[in-house]
C-alpha cells in the first residue's frame, strides 16, 4: 500500500480551497490526498481515531495515511509539515518561527478568512483528473 499524506480542509472556505489548489500545483510527486472536513467520510475518520472532529476551524494533516501510526497535525504545525514534505522554501521561515507566533498568526488568519477570502455554500468540486486525489468523493 502506498502511503500518502491526507489533508482535511474546510471545503467552504475560499482560502482553504485556494490553498489546496496551490498544494496540488506544487505537489509534483502526488504525495497528498484531500478530503473536505464537511464530508461524512472525514468526520468518521477523525472520530474513529478519537481525534477532534466537531470543528471546521483548522486545516488538519494526517501523516502518513493510511497508517496505524499516523499523526494528526493541525494549525501552523500542519502547514509546517506540508511545506516540509513539499520541500518548499517557506518551510525554513516557518521552522525557525516559534510555535506561539505561528499559531497566533494562524488564529488571526483563521478568524478573518471568510471575510477576506469568502465562503461558499458548497464545497469546491475538483476536475475529473483530480477527483482521484479526493477521498470523500
Amino acid at each position: 500500500m502506498n502511503l500518502q499524506h491526507l489533508i482535511l480542509f474546510d471545503g467552504q472556505c475560499g482560502l482553504c480551497q485556494k490553498s489546496v489548489q496551490w498544494i496540488i500545483q506544487h505537489d509534483t510527486r502526488k504525495q497528498f490526498v484531500f478530503a473536505s472536513l464537511q464530508s461524512q467520510w472525514a468526520q468518521s475518520l477523525l472520530s474513529e481515531h478519537g481525534w477532534p472532529h466537531n470543528t471546521m476551524d483548522s486545516i488538519r494533516l494526517i501523516s502518513p495515511y493510511p497508517s496505524q501510526h499516523a499523526q494528526l497535525y493541525s494549525r501552523s504545525e500542519a502547514i509546517l509539515v506540508i511545506t516540509k514534505i513539499l520541500r518548499h522554501p517557506y518551510r525554513w521561515v516557518l521552522r525557525f518561527c516559534p510555535v506561539f507566533i505561528r499559531d497566533a498568526v494562524y488564529k488571526q488568519v483563521q478568524k478573518n478568512r471568510y471575510r477576506i477570502w469568502g465562503q461558499s455554500e458548497t464545497c469546491w468540486v475538483p476536475s475529473l483528473e483530480l477527483k482521484g486525489r479526493f477521498l470523500d468523493q
